[in-house]
């Protein structure tokens, strides 16, 4: 049965079973058709899906965590180039005023050769600190790489080995505000602080990229766990920084969640941007 629902939602027809609303919730069961504009202020729940009630940066897209919580998050994008010169190419770039940090996996193919290989890397508006990782070669290393910043982007440049058609495939995660699987937080303390938690019923692994900024300093590390629901065993490491460490980082139980935990080394405020990613 249709009914006009009047007060705060006005000129809208929704054909429903039931609803009850007050000053603050509207709740609604059954088909809603709604002809015109819906304009919502506050949380806002479809079908089981919960909005976010602020807008994400250019390019980042909705994405679920799985429990019908939906946030903006940047995406996981992928390019490939192919070359037949030894020169030193550019293969990708990305916003310098943007963002501070980011994580390359990259495949190198020639011929039957493969080279895989990680990069993490950080900058400061001026100067780029890289480090690789991770690298898997079936014989001869296909390329070395470098970074710098041009023209206001950071650009990742690549110098292959040989003058055969040489491609590179590649994804870049960028880490920035937001985003299902991002969080921010930012302490003024000393004391070892929880940064992120999850549930230790969902998940038994973890890795996290972090990025720490303190005024124009910056660092970027990896963690990867596990636990076993007693006990939580971590490892740090591709750790980048621009200069001076500003933190340190351990993981405990603390009732169902596993607690991530960063001790600053100063006091003064340092701001936390943590990327994870589960394996479900």
């Amino acid at each position: 049965m249709a009914k006009l629902l009047s007060g705060r939602l006005r000129n809208l027809n929704v054909g429903i079973s039931s609803y009850t609303e007050d000053s603050r919730v509207l709740t609604a069961t059954g088909d809603a058709f709604i002809s015109g504009d819906l304009r919502v202020v506050g949380v806002t729940t479809l079908s089981g899906l919960t909005y976010p009630t602020t807008d994400g940066l250019s390019g980042q897209v909705l994405t679920t965590d799985g429990l019908g919580n939906l946030t903006f998050q940047d995406t996981v994008s992928s390019a490939s180039t192919t070359t037949s010169s030894t020169s030193q190419i550019p293969i990708s770039t990305f916003s310098a005023a943007t963002y501070l940090s980011a994580i390359y996996n990259i495949q190198i193919t020639k011929n039957t050769e493969v080279h895989f290989t990680t990069l993490n890397l950080i900058h400061n508006g001026t100067s780029v600190f890289l480090t690789e990782y991770g690298t898997i070669i079936s014989s001869n290393n296909l390329a070395t790489f470098d970074s710098d910043i041009s023209g206001g982007d950071v650009r990742i440049l690549a110098t292959p080995s040989s003058s055969e058609n040489t491609t590179f495939k590649f994804n870049k995660i960028l880490i920035s505000t937001g985003g299902s699987n991002t969080t921010t937080t930012v302490l003024t303390t000393i004391t070892p602080t929880q940064v992120d938690s999850f549930v230790t019923g969902t998940y038994n692994s973890a890795k996290f990229e972090i990025e720490v900024t303190r005024g124009s300093s910056v660092q970027l590390s990896t963690l990867s766990l596990i636990h076993n629901n007693i006990s939580v065993y971590l490892t740090e490491y591709a750790i980048l920084k621009t200069d001076e460490t500003l933190a340190s980082f351990d993981a405990t139980i603390e009732g169902s969640n596993i607690s991530i935990n960063a001790t600053s080394t100063s006091a003064t405020l340092t701001t936390y941007k943590i990327r994870k990613t589960f394996v479900v």
